[in-house]
């Protein structure tokens, strides 16, 4: 499972983050922002992986968890998205934690043997 505010950072940054102070400047930065993004590590996962995502998440784009669902993909990870249409960033509907927690259990059963 992924838990993770953003997967790159100078996506993050060119996409609207606030704070050119708190998260560092791209135009002078660019090289140390990409090491540290969590994506520039994302070929070292072997762990199957759950990914779970609001599709009107305006912290974290939805493109972010494509990337990692995609690049997991490519490295013949198991992984899957489980992308909740109706939210946002985390999960505020009853429904749909109920959901989350289904997923993660069912995950958990298939893997964890």
């Amino acid at each position: 499972m992924v838990t993770c505010s953003c997967i790159s950072v100078p996506l993050f940054l060119r996409m609207g983050a606030i704070s050119k102070v708190e998260y560092g400047d791209p135009d002078t930065q660019a090289e140390l922002l990409r090491r540290l993004s969590p994506i520039s590590e994302a070929e070292r996962i072997v762990a199957p992986t759950l990914v779970l995502h609001g599709a009107n998440d305006t912290n974290v784009p939805v493109v972010e968890a494509e990337q990692v669902v995609a690049l997991l993909k490519k490295h013949n990870v198991p992984v899957e998205l489980v992308l909740f249409p109706d939210e946002g960033h985390g999960f505020r509907k009853i429904g749909n934690r109920i959901k989350a927690n289904v997923e993660v259990v069912r995950w958990f059963v298939n893997y964890l043997k």
